[in-house]
């Protein structure tokens, strides 16, 4: 049996982490706990100090190392384990993934995670039918929030990343010189996962998609020609699939409404919550250098929010929604250096080299400006899977 548990590949354990992510947070904390014991099995002490004495290993887990020190002056001291707990990933995922001596095989662990965020979606659409068809309401299942979270129990604006990183991959796919049978097929999952995006309705990543395609077209067209043909093509084929998706989706409906009628301002929610921000760094200039503690600005945001009567934001307990500005109130300025020290794939070699690696981090740092993912399960052990896997996959050489 030992001998059997020797073959096992670190990549198959990351793969079904990966599988079971978007349907159950339980599952997938027992399955890093598995990844955990597979390397404490494998574990060589020599692989192990030359991890601690690489410098790749500080950059990813300096940020969870100053949140622990800034513990030490939090005004929430709960609050500020709870934080704590729920980041452990960004340390024990370097830990592993940057000492495992089992080759890192990108193609394989996006095979797991491509099949993950297809059955996801499905089982989203055909649960928003079911409940349609058992309770006769015809809206109530397809509203935005509804659509994910009723069926896998996940916030759609993160299970639109999924999908987003899920076109970054078979978009790649789609344009290199692959043989005819399979470029066709990666062409079909690329706009499945693209369909599938603007069904859903979440404003940010229609957005980031965009980016993506253009990123893509300029990449590898040859010629400004072409890059005017690829991008006129999907703009075309955006506008009628959002006519289409407007007359038949309640979601992506109210979205576009609520867009352009200010129904629901959650943009104007977010600046208020940014300025409420400033306005606690501006009244303590010293947080600035040090920030308020690990855990502590719900609580000041509380306060800021009574004081200038906003009621909503009160009432829901908004938390930062923006993962540089939260690291700047509770660690300071070491603590913001950490967190855009994560964004490794941003340096512009990458975008050459490799620009599945580039535009993962472009389209994580676009999504820090407006959730606090690195809170949440469903976000920081994604992101922190990802981005450690990307950068031992560059390390090894690999594209």
């Amino acid at each position: 049996m030992l001998g059997e548990i020797k073959k096992l590949n670190i990549n198959d354990l990351i793969g079904l982490s990966l599988l079971i992510l978007p349907f159950s947070l339980k599952l997938n904390i027992y399955s890093i706990i598995i990844i955990f014991l597979y390397w404490i099995f494998k574990f060589k002490l020599l692989n192990f100090i030359q991890v601690l004495k690489s410098k790749e290993f500080w950059i990813f887990s300096s940020f969870y190392l100053f949140t622990i020190f800034a513990l030490f002056w939090t005004c929430d001291i709960q609050n500020g384990l709870s934080l704590i707990e729920r980041r452990f990933s960004l340390f024990l995922l370097p830990l592993i993934i940057f000492s495992t001596q089992d080759k890192i095989n990108l193609n394989r662990i996006f095979k797991y995670f491509l099949f993950s965020t297809a059955i996801a979606f499905v089982y989203s659409f055909l649960f928003a039918y079911y409940s349609y068809y058992s309770t006769g309401d015809k809206w109530t299942p397809f509203r935005y929030f509804n659509f994910t979270e009723n069926s896998i129990g996940i916030h759609p604006g993160y299970f639109s990343m999924y999908l987003i990183i899920s076109v970054i991959y078979t978009l790649e796919k789609s344009v290199l010189n692959n043989p005819l049978k399979n470029k066709i097929k990666w062409i079909l999952l690329t706009i499945f996962y693209i369909l599938s995006i603007l069904y859903i309705g979440a404003k940010s990543s229609f957005f980031i998609l965009i980016l993506i395609v253009i990123c893509y077209a300029i990449r590898f067209s040859n010629k400004k020609r072409e890059v005017f043909f690829y991008l006129g093509g999907f703009f075309i084929l955006l506008v009628i699939t959002s006519y289409f998706f407007y007359s038949i989706s309640y979601g992506f409906r109210t979205r576009v409404v609520f867009l352009l009628t200010g129904k629901y301002n959650n943009i104007q929610e977010r600046l208020d919550i940014y300025k409420s921000i400033i306005i606690l760094l501006n009244r303590n200039p010293l947080s600035y250098l040090f920030g308020f503690g690990t855990g502590c600005l719900l609580p000041r945001l509380l306060e800021v929010y009574k004081e200038f009567n906003l009621v909503h934001h009160f009432l829901k307990r908004l938390d930062a929604h923006n993962i540089f500005l939260k690291s700047l109130a509770e660690q300071g300025i070491i603590g913001l250096i950490t967190t855009l020290n994560l964004f490794q794939g941003l340096r512009l070699r990458f975008f050459s080299f490799n620009i599945k690696y580039f535009l993962f981090s472009v389209s994580f740092f676009l999504f820090g400006l407006i959730e606090h993912f690195l809170d949440t399960q469903h976000g920081v052990v994604f992101f922190t899977m990802f981005n450690v896997l990307f950068y031992r996959n560059y390390l090894d050489g690999n594209k």
